[in-house]
């Protein structure tokens, strides 16, 4: 959804996003990437510093552009001042809350024209129409798909806010703790933190939307699934209605939880096993999550102790994905991104097992939804990720430059801090360059910082006296080469 933004924050965004991925650059090298003007590209650092205060934009004559991000922020954290920055989101949010009766009016609110706020909506529904909704401007309301309404709202705020403290009433968010608790209780569930914070969300949005007019629609078999502790507790009813202005009716239960009443999700082991007996394409894909992980773990020679309960966690990712999960920032994408620079193999492998397994691949998940999968894959299964850098073999490199012997071991304490578990260093005693390159075939890589020597086989990496961070970025790309070369998994 980065086009809702204006084409200034979406150029500015660009920059924090190149920043953050490749440490420093140049302003010429910068401006031709994101295709603009020298100049505009320091005005776009000047507002840029004036928004991420205390961290900033530092541009140096030697180093070039770099961002340095304060100990207090994140490059989520400065997401989340995007959309706190950005009017285009701030419409949706007004409109999503407010009962406005006019253009006129919301344009007032937000101090800008009319016909400003017309074009600005005409481009957020041109990016909302892929999720099937849109921003209707004669009655100033989101319409459209109820489900994917909720959830671009549910990640908008989470992005944004990060809290639900920070947009809703604390004695609303009380008493949606009380019924929640009630219900985890009645299932012998330990609630945690994570869980609560997105029970809070779903709910607020869903309560907000209930009170605008928007209903889901439920069956009698998910109105039977509707917990009796909850709909028979006078005293919560109560609260509720005093809290909410509006009765615990079981048609408003199953609107608040409706994302998990849905005719799929699953609490239990049992409650999975019931409807795969009575849903044949469920029990597919159950059976097909078994295969899948048995396959990973008979290849990768990885213990799967929990595998009952990872099915049914991979099983409920399915059956709560209404859409993308997220808004600006890509989190899962970006994890999937770091955990790949050292097991980029194990991820294509992972794909090639989701391919080779029709049913999963009869599901044509979204990246996104293939992200979430990967994620919940590797979080959610105890041991894989050891497993898997048990499985990264260890490259070998050899050092060899013309200096003292200190400083050359003094080179081989800071790459093995630097590059531990993954390249294994040796110093070479060669007295002549003939016998240097007869002993660095023997290794993966040559790092020296001698000139024009030339291997067949092995990797040369000439450095200089002093290293920079360049430098070792530069290993590191020799050493993902190695890596996708040794066709590990």
């Amino acid at each position: 959804m980065k086009n809702i933004l204006s084409k200034s924050q979406f150029r500015q965004l660009q920059v924090i996003e190149l920043l953050y991925s490749n440490q420093a650059t140049s302003i010429i090298k910068l401006s031709k990437k994101i295709n603009t003007s020298e100049k505009t590209l320091r005005q776009d650092i000047q507002e840029l510093n004036i928004l991420l205060a205390p961290s900033r934009i530092d541009i140096s004559s030697i180093s070039g552009l770099s961002l340095q991000l304060d100990t207090k922020m994140s490059i989520e954290s400065i997401y989340s001042l995007f959309l706190f920055k950005s009017t285009e989101f701030l419409i949706i949010e007004h409109v999503f809350f407010h009962n406005y009766q006019s253009l006129d009016s919301l344009a007032e609110e937000l101090f800008i024209s009319t016909s400003t706020l017309r074009r600005m909506i005409a481009t957020i529904n041109q990016n909302l129409e892929t999720i099937n909704c849109q921003i209707d401007s004669q009655v100033l309301d989101l319409v459209g798909n109820e489900n994917q309404i909720c959830n671009f709202m549910i990640h908008y705020f989470e992005e944004k806010y990060r809290n639900s403290s920070a947009i809703f009433p604390k004695i609303q968010l009380k008493t949606l703790n009380k019924i929640f608790l009630t219900v985890f209780n009645s299932l012998e569930v330990t609630p945690n933190y994570p869980d609560l914070e997105k029970l809070r969300l779903w709910s607020m949005v869903i309560l907000t939307r209930i009170k605008t007019g928007h209903r889901f629609t439920f069956t009698k078999e998910q109105h039977d699934r509707l917990p009796k502790e909850v709909l028979n507790n006078s005293l919560l009813k109560q609260l509720f209605r005093a809290t909410f202005s509006i009765q615990l009716t079981p048609d408003v239960f199953f609107q608040v939880f409706y994302f998990f009443f849905n005719n799929k999700y699953c609490q239990t082991l049992e409650q999975l096993d019931d409807l795969a007996k009575k849903d044949r394409s469920i029990a597919e894909l159950i059976e097909s999550l078994y295969q899948f992980l048995e396959s990973i773990s008979n290849k990768l020679e990885i213990e799967l102790e929990n595998k009952d309960e990872l099915v049914l966690d991979l099983y409920n990712m399915d059956a709560l994905y209404y859409g993308n999960s997220y808004i600006l920032y890509n989190r899962y994408q970006a994890y999937i991104e770091s955990i790949t620079h050292d097991y980029s193999n194990f991820y294509h492998f992972i794909k090639k097992e989701v391919n080779q397994n029709p049913f999963i691949k009869k599901k044509k998940w979204s990246q996104d939804a293939i992200n979430n999968f990967f994620y919940m894959l590797i979080t959610h299964w105890p041991g894989l990720a050891h497993g898997i850098e048990k499985s990264i073999p260890v490259f070998s490199g050899a050092l060899f430059f013309d200096t003292d012997t200190e400083h050359v071991k003094m080179l081989q304490d800071r790459l093995s801090y630097f590059f531990q578990d993954r390249l294994k260093f040796t110093i070479l005693e060669s007295l002549t360059l003939s016998e240097l390159k007869k002993s660095a075939t023997q290794y993966d890589m040559l790092l020296t910082n001698l000139f024009d020597i030339e291997l067949k086989k092995t990797r040369v990496v000439v450095l200089p006296l002093a290293l920079q961070t360049s430098d070792l970025k530069k290993i590191d790309e020799v050493y993902l080469d190695l890596l996708q070369e040794s066709d590990t998994f």
